[in-house]
């Protein structure tokens, strides 16, 4: 028999020094093409401001700021991408996260569940039912408080982003999902 072998390259990131950099501007963040910003069409409950007063010694997000803990809800079938998030929120000192991995899943959460969701992370692609149907739905819910939603794909279209839009999402966050960006749209979340 012939050996045959294969080597994948690869680079190790240092999460830990890329995310010290990744705060950004509100400038920056109205001009970055990386979010795309929704107008707002669903209120949000208020969040309390922290009553903290000594300044941080390492660069902060304007939620980091806040020292608000969100209830979140993802709705991501892939587990790298789930874990990807997870880790990313709870930098954020967001760790109120709940999972499921398909649409229909995400609308019967937000039925069934006693402190309603102040953020979604939607993603298109899912099994039984995709993102912008389970949007839809949730949208169509009669509830004091609909969550902000926001849309999680690699499918950059113009045309899934205006889908998006449409149904009310609140922002447009295209794959894969690091650090600053992520943080940029909760830090709109706030403003």
């Amino acid at each position: 028999g012939s050996t045959y072998s294969v080597v994948f390259p690869f680079i190790v990131v240092d999460i830990k020094a890329d995310t010290r950099s990744a705060v950004m501007s509100p400038s920056e963040v109205s001009s970055s093409p990386q979010i795309t910003k929704f107008p707002s069409k669903t209120p949000v409950r208020g969040l309390a401001a922290s009553t903290e007063k000594e300044k941080p010694s390492k660069p902060v997000t304007k939620i980091q700021e806040k020292g608000s803990e969100l209830h979140i809800l993802i709705a991501e079938d892939n587990l790298l991408n789930q874990k990807v998030l997870v880790r990313l929120l709870a930098k954020l000192g967001q760790k109120d996260v709940t999972l499921v991995t398909q649409g229909d899943l995400a609308v019967e959460a937000v039925q069934k569940t006693s402190q309603p969701f102040d953020l979604i992370f939607m993603d298109l692609h899912m099994p039984v039912m995709g993102g912008i149907e389970a949007c839809k739905l949730i949208r169509e819910m009669n509830t004091p408080h609909y969550p902000q939603i926001i849309a999680c794909t690699a499918n950059a279209q113009n045309d899934v982003k205006a889908q998006f839009s449409k149904l009310g999402a609140y922002a447009f966050i295209p794959k894969p999902i690091n650090f600053k960006k992520l943080s940029a749209a909760l830090d709109e979340y706030f403003t």
